[in-house]
């Protein structure tokens, strides 16, 4: 790829381990207010045969580096405190001019609020916007399927060429072919647990409005509704039932002002007024979005699993042997149909 001579620098002095953080925001304010390079004299930079290897690199894996200053670099990313000084991205890189809206949310959530957060997915991605998350299991993985895959922009907190979850590798490789994956981190960087606080932050400064969903009150959901707050952007939140500990955190946000989910025509009403669009609060059917030759064979593989006494979700989604992804797809087409029933422990049985 052909990088400017100010890109070239920047990234040089990005990818240097030896820049200290404080020196690099200063750089970053300086890139934000005038988009343009100071001196570098009191930065370490890579060699240019190592920025050389770098791009080799973003040539063989079809993949683009952008710095903030880039003209593709999101305009409301810029204005987040500490926006990362460059994006490794993989895929549709017009997805970042588009509206988007980002979905945040627990690891460890119910069927039921799993199936929810799908159908507001596919309820935003039928009113053209692009749906942002984290590619982690739970609310995240839920938001991207739901939005369809090439809807979505995965934020991650490795390189690019490293998928966390594991079990998300398809989900993860659809994206990368179909929507967008995105990360500040070069190639090779293990899914280490202080960068996700960092991707937490660039999947607020994506969008104007982040809806959230299963926040604990201690949890990392919880830490990035605090930075939609402190960056001026709106925050939507899932209210759920005062006795699920998985919702503590959400009704709290509530209690404390964030705007409350309602329900689909409130919701399309509220982006109304901020993406100046109409939402026409309809809701494609799973079989419009999914069901085709492939669907309707794993449909049959998951009945053929389920005994008579029923089984355990997560046992069958082993059995299954499909990633979360595509678990949730076939289990909620065979609900929609009636062909089994889920109760309140998360147990699975035929109806019939």
């Amino acid at each position: 790829m052909i990088l400017s001579i100010n890109d070239r620098k920047l990234i040089r002095i990005l990818l240097s381990k030896s820049n200290h953080r404080n020196s690099l925001q200063k750089l970053f304010n300086h890139v934000n207010n005038f988009a343009t390079l100071p001196a570098i004299d009191d930065f370490n930079l890579v060699s240019e045969s190592q920025l050389d290897f770098l791009l080799k690199k973003l040539d063989q894996e079809s993949a683009e580096v952008l710095t903030i200053l880039s003209n593709k670099y999101p305009v409301l990313l810029k204005q987040i405190f500490d926006p990362p000084g460059m994006l490794f991205c993989k895929g549709n890189l017009k997805l970042l001019g588009k509206a988007k809206i980002s979905i945040i949310g627990g690891r460890n959530s119910s069927y039921s609020d799993l199936n929810f957060i799908k159908e507001v997915a596919m309820f935003l991605a039928n009113n053209n916007l692009i749906i942002v998350s984290g590619l982690a299991n739970g609310v995240d993985t839920s938001a991207h399927f739901g939005a369809g895959a090439d809807n979505t922009i995965a934020v991650i907190a490795s390189g690019l060429d490293i998928c966390y979850p594991k079990q998300n590798y398809r989900l993860f490789e659809e994206i990368k072919a179909k929507g967008l994956v995105i990360s500040e981190n070069d190639f090779g960087c293990p899914p280490l647990a202080k960068l996700f606080p960092r991707r937490n932050r660039i999947i607020v400064g994506l969008s104007n409005v982040i809806i959230a969903s299963n926040v604990k009150m201690k949890s990392g959901s919880m830490i990035t509704c605090r930075l939609v707050v402190e960056n001026n952007r709106d925050l939507i939140v899932v209210p759920g039932s005062p006795f699920d500990m998985r919702h503590v955190g959400s009704n709290k946000l509530i209690a404390d002002g964030a705007n409350i989910f309602t329900n689909f025509d409130d919701l399309g009403e509220f982006l109304n007024n901020i993406y100046n669009t109409e939402f026409n609060g309809e809701i494609k059917t799973e079989e419009e979005k999914h069901v085709n030759k492939n669907l309707e064979r794993k449909n049959k593989t998951l009945l053929n699993l389920i005994p008579a006494n029923g089984i355990n979700m997560e046992d069958l989604m082993i059995n299954l042997k499909v990633s979360q992804a595509e678990f949730l797809e076939v289990i909620s087409e065979l609900e929609m149909l009636g062909y089994i029933v889920i109760d309140h422990c998360q147990k699975v049985f035929l109806t019939s």
